[in-house]
């Protein structure tokens, strides 16, 4: 069966017209239009790494997880019993000091000047490091303060509010368990 006449007339014109239509690529075109003039973090430890990639690496431009935390805040520490009913809220400062790009040390919390140890990621968030034995051995949470308590939990970074940090702490001492949970407002 044949088609109609000015269906193949149809058929020939869209070729024709694609074509010509086709215009040759100039292969000695330049890409540079600023692209790779542009810093990037090619550090692979800093929240921001290959941000803005291509262009040229930069560590000046990279920041990293403790970032967010380092500094003084004032803390509003509302401590709950194993029964999760309120005991006591008590309030003040802490210091947050970092001691390379992850980790963090925690000042201010125990009476003794003792600091607690915590490792930032790039979610905001801060986790109480473990106890190592002398043979190696792992347990969860770190002795504080009085050492004879142990300590797990975060420290939280409020999104919304950069001056704001958050912890959710557990502490296990021989009077039972405590919840702290708490709100610090950045003052320095």
């Amino acid at each position: 069966m044949k088609a109609p006449m000015n269906k193949k007339y149809f058929l020939y014109i869209t070729l024709l017209i694609s074509l010509i239509s086709c215009k040759k690529s100039n292969e000695n075109a330049s890409l540079d239009n600023g692209l790779f003039d542009r810093p990037y973090c090619n550090d692979p430890e800093a929240v921001n790494y290959n941000r803005d990639f291509p262009g040229i690496p930069d560590s000046t431009v990279c920041y990293y997880p403790i970032d967010v935390f380092v500094g003084s805040y004032m803390m509003k520490d509302s401590i709950f019993n194993a029964e999760y009913e309120l005991d006591t809220v008590l309030e003040y400062t802490i210091t947050l000091k970092s001691s390379n790009k992850t980790n963090l040390s925690v000042t201010g919390f125990c009476t003794g000047g003792e600091s607690l140890r915590f490792t930032a990621d790039k979610y905001n968030k801060a986790v109480a490091d473990s106890t190592y034995l002398a043979d190696s051995t792992k347990l969860p949470g770190q002795l504080t303060c009085s050492k004879q308590d142990t300590l797990t939990g975060l420290l939280l970074r409020n999104l919304p509010d950069s001056s704001l940090i958050k912890i959710d702490w557990l502490i296990l001492s021989d009077t039972g368990l405590n919840y702290h949970i708490g709100t610090g407002t950045k003052i320095k």
